[in-house]
């Protein structure tokens, strides 16, 4: 159920040895991240069976640039300090989260690209409704966002099985929630796999 939602959302996975061991039920645990920008919420979570859909940690480091440690801490409410140890640990290495760096904005004839400024709409926004109506060239597009791990596997062959190019964008357009890199992206294969659109999208006012 996390990884539908997570690739539905655009997210990619970074996969990470479990627990050694068996994780408590009715148990509060704490995540910690060893980085000073890092903001994890909620505070703690309740590992539960009431719920259908998973809860989670959500954790933003804004522009990481190096390794860091992230720490599951359980707090055993029958020891008498009660103070939390850690019952899992990772390491999240710079390489693990490529989409935090430069994203590319050029084709591949190497020409650069002006994308919009942060206080303007993204292009790729801007045109939606003319995008959806007039991309047809779906099937490389899709392998472009499939390499460029926009898209995770599933959602890539759930796409191709849609009957519409139109039906196929809005899907696509659905994906690229995760922020504006994915939107670059986007882009960026658009201008070299609908080269004479874009071209005319960029004329209009």
């Amino acid at each position: 159920s996390v990884h539908k939602e997570e690739s539905l959302s655009g997210y990619e996975v970074i996969k990470k040895p479990r627990p050694d061991k068996y994780l408590r039920m009715q148990q509060g645990f704490t995540l910690s991240a060893a980085i000073d920008t890092a903001k994890v919420q909620p505070q703690t979570l309740t590992l539960r069976y009431d719920s259908q859909d998973p809860n989670f940690y959500e954790v933003f480091i804004e522009n990481p640039n190096r390794n860091f440690d992230l720490a599951l801490l359980c707090a055993d409410s029958k020891k008498e300090d009660k103070k939390p140890y850690p019952v899992w640990t990772c390491e999240i290495r710079r390489d693990d989260h490529p989409k935090s760096g430069p994203v590319e904005a050029a084709g591949s004839s190497g020409r650069s690209t002006c994308l919009s400024s942060p206080d303007e709409e993204h292009f790729v926004d801007k045109h939606r409704e003319e995008l959806i109506q007039r991309v047809k060239n779906i099937g490389p597009i899709l392998d472009g966002l499939l390499q460029k791990k926009v898209l995770q596997e599933e959602m890539y062959n759930t796409i191709r099985s849609l009957q519409t190019s139109e039906s196929q964008v809005r899907e696509i357009f659905s994906c690229l929630r995760a922020g504006d890199a994915c939107k670059d992206i986007f882009f960026s294969i658009l201008q070299n796999k609908e080269r004479n659109l874009i071209a005319d999208l960029q004329k209009q006012k």
